[in-house]
């Protein structure tokens, strides 16, 4: 149970960067994978301070990744699966902690579905917004772009005739063109 240790105090020292991200998430594939063998599942039981460090890890990345989460709690379904394990886990202040973290998950996945409710409502049957107070003149509705029936009427744009020969900051009007590719790009 040493080298789990060991990878076990690796992964506590992960943050929340990318690269920490995909070590943190190999190392729990790895003990996922050493929990799933009944011969082995013992090694991982036995790692000191398992739970505490697993939920801390839960906890660190509950908001930056999915699949930690998720993966901590497969872990912890497989583990507790051992009477020992299962002992500890039901620990007042292990409860207590899961408790929290799932309260925060739940309220997460509630902001999300209101947020993703929100973005997919139909902004075409919505007014549209009035014209600012700079636009808007003393009584003058000409910008104005409602019709009597209500419909929102987008003001058309006028199409452009002319080719772009540079960037739209520059005033030379001659199309760029260079016979040499080699000192296009130099």
């Amino acid at each position: 149970s040493r080298p789990l240790a060991q990878l076990l105090s690796l992964i506590n020292r992960c943050n929340r960067s990318i690269p920490h991200i995909e070590v943190v998430t190999i190392s729990i594939d790895v003990f996922l994978n050493i929990s799933r063998v009944p011969s082995t599942v013992d090694h991982v039981v036995a790692v000191p301070n398992l739970i505490h460090d697993i939920l801390e890890i839960m906890v660190i990345h509950r908001d930056s990744s999915g699949f930690i989460p998720n993966k901590i709690c497969a872990l912890l379904q497989i583990l507790s699966k051992n009477s020992q394990f299962k002992t500890e886990l039901t620990k007042p202040e292990y409860r207590k902690r899961l408790q929290f973290l799932q309260d925060k998950i739940v309220t997460r996945q509630k902001a999300k579905a209101e947020s993703q409710k929100r973005r997919s409502f139909n902004v075409g049957a919505m007014p549209p917004p009035l014209p600012q107070a700079s636009q808007r003149g003393r009584g003058d509705l000409t910008n104005c772009s409602i019709n009597l029936g209500g419909k929102f009427e987008p003001k058309k744009r006028k199409g452009s005739s002319s080719i772009a020969s540079g960037p739209p900051w520059s005033n030379d009007t001659r199309p760029r063109f260079i016979e040499d590719p080699s000192q296009a790009i130099s």
